[in-house]
């Protein structure tokens, strides 16, 4: 199957229910409160206060979409995770909640390839960080209103994620970037699952990370997000490239396999039926078999 990247917020399908959403609260929009659930004696008053009280009001809403922001009495909390990228909350949605804190300052700068006509600051991050965030840190990137984005410079200087909210400075002087950009990207999926499963948690996955993703990829790159693993086969037509708008982004017709001992994409097959990685040929640690009457490729 290919799905082509054109929206900013693509989607695959019907609307479904949310297999899993993250939710990061402001810290500094969070007024203080005694601890009240389980488990959460030795967290800071504040933070049990924003969980409890956004697990409430997310099971309240009807649908969430990734980026989306709501305010709980003062708290600021936004979806930072949503697989996929839109859909409804169910009984089985896997939701979780952090603290995050706010930059003080940002610069970023955008991707010529995605850039529109129009102020990058007033038609772009002006209108989109009005209505969504994001967990951002140095070099990270995202999509606002079709056009890529890359963080270049951030204050305080540190290594962590933070968000940008309302009293964030906003710069995005500077010359956009330039990125190779790829026509087609194949990618392949770990097993993990039934036929159906792999696949359908690969695409959601899939899509949900290049939502967010605006970087060169590789062949051979593993990328692992949102609970499934995937592998980079092929970039055309030059090996590497980024996925544009026009990019084919296809998932392999046939899962990819683990080494029975170990985590390594596995390149043989035992005769006992058991994959195993080149570093494990010489003996299988499902027969303790060795090579010669063992392993074939």
């Amino acid at each position: 199957q290919v799905f082509v990247l054109g929206m900013e917020s693509c989607q695959l399908g019907t609307p479904v229910d949310v297999l899993s959403c993250h939710l990061c609260v402001v810290r500094s929009s969070v007024s203080a409160a005694p601890a009240s659930g389980p488990g959460q004696e030795d967290m800071p008053a504040e933070t049990c206060l924003a969980v409890e009280e956004v697990r409430r009001r997310l099971r309240e809403l009807q649908a969430v979409e990734l980026g989306d922001r709501f305010i709980i009495d003062t708290a600021q909390a936004f979806v930072s995770t949503c697989v996929p990228l839109r859909g409804n909350i169910g009984e089985r949605t896997v939701v979780t909640v952090s603290m995050v804190d706010s930059w003080r300052k940002v610069h970023v700068l955008p991707f010529r390839d995605s850039l529109g006509a129009g102020s990058v600051f007033d038609d772009y991050l002006k209108p989109h960080f009005s209505v969504k965030s994001h967990l951002l840190g140095l070099g990270s990137y995202f999509c606002a209103r079709g056009c890529r984005f890359q963080v270049m410079a951030v204050d305080p200087p540190e290594e962590e994620l933070r968000v940008v909210d309302r009293f964030t400075e906003v710069f995005s002087e500077g010359e956009p970037l330039t990125r190779v950009v790829a026509r087609r990207i194949v990618l392949g999926a770990y097993n993990g699952g039934s036929d159906e499963q792999w696949r359908t948690k690969a695409e959601l996955s899939s899509t949900s990370f290049f939502q967010s993703f605006s970087g060169q990829l590789c062949e051979g790159q593993e990328i692992v997000h949102c609970g499934a693993r995937l592998r980079v086969l092929g970039v055309e037509p030059d090996g590497v490239g980024a996925a544009g708008s026009d990019t084919a982004v296809e998932i392999a017709a046939e899962p990819l396999l683990t080494c029975a001992a170990c985590s390594a994409l596995s390149e043989m097959v035992c005769r006992c039926g058991a994959p195993v990685c080149p570093s494990h040929k010489d003996r299988c640690f499902r027969c303790r078999k060795a090579e010669a009457a063992c392993c074939v490729t």
